[in-house]
């Protein structure tokens, strides 16, 4: 079983909710420890956190963030490393590789990489940026997480204008080819949480249904709460696809 937490450090440290665990330690952001003591760093800071994690009995984290903000004032920024692309690629590799020395399950994200975009916890956030530019830039990190052996990639609730002018990254099938197919990643793919504001406003103005979408898409693990009422719903969709096969191989 997989026990999952969203420990980045700095602004998102889940490890910060209960003193009692860590002892009142401060978890500081990626961003802090860089400019302090670069990667040397980051890896001693993350084997520290895995091991942690470990101690409690949480075996996944969803991190590193993999992703680049060129702006300080994007959403995101304060969760990324700080630096430009190239460095953000020599960064993954030395989180991933600290994270699971010490038996914990590392997720890139938030692939195919975040960028300057607005908050989808609270609603639509869309990147007009052409595929080449994301092979040159954002792509960078994740390619490098993939060679490291990263366990889990998370995708985001943006619209890729370029990709799929319709679809947020984590329903649209064209962007999980692009996972699979152009960067030949194997691993778990995991969605960005169904309940977020981008998400939740798309359901509801084309009443459909998140979970199936993300499904269809390429997901293989579906982050959000409300349990009872999905995965009924998640059972019903599979009942009916089993139904129309056997009945076209009756026929």
């Amino acid at each position: 079983m997989l026990i999952a937490t969203n420990q980045n450090g700095g602004s998102v440290s889940r490890l910060s909710s209960n003193h009692k665990l860590t002892g009142g330690r401060n978890f500081p952001s990626p961003q802090e420890v860089y400019k302090k003591r670069r990667l040397a760093g980051i890896e001693k800071e993350d084997t520290q956190v895995a091991k942690i994690l470990r101690t409690n009995e949480t075996n996944t984290n969803s991190a590193p963030v993999a992703d680049v903000a060129k702006d300080h004032s994007s959403f995101i920024y304060d969760r990324t490393l700080g630096v430009r692309y190239t460095k953000t690629a020599h960064y993954i590799p030395v989180t991933v590789k600290a994270i699971q020395k010490e038996k914990v399950v590392s997720t890139l994200k938030l692939f195919p990489g975040y960028g300057d975009a607005g908050d989808t916890h609270n609603g639509f956030a869309e990147i007009n940026k052409s595929l080449k530019d994301y092979e040159h830039e954002d792509l960078l990190p994740f390619k490098t997480g993939i060679e490291a052996g990263a366990d889990g990639i998370m995708v985001s609730h943006i619209i890729i204008k370029s990709l799929d002018p319709k679809l947020p990254a984590s329903l649209s099938s064209t962007v999980h080819k692009l996972l699979r197919r152009r960067l030949d990643y194997n691993g778990l793919i995991i969605s960005d949480d169904l309940q977020m504001g981008a998400i939740t406003q798309y359901t509801k103005l084309h009443h459909t249904n998140a979970d199936i979408l993300a499904l269809k898409a390429g997901n293989y693990l579906l982050l959000g709460g409300n349990y009872k009422n999905r995965i009924p719903a998640i059972n019903k969709q599979l009942k009916i696809k089993r139904y129309q096969k056997s009945k076209l191989t009756s026929q």
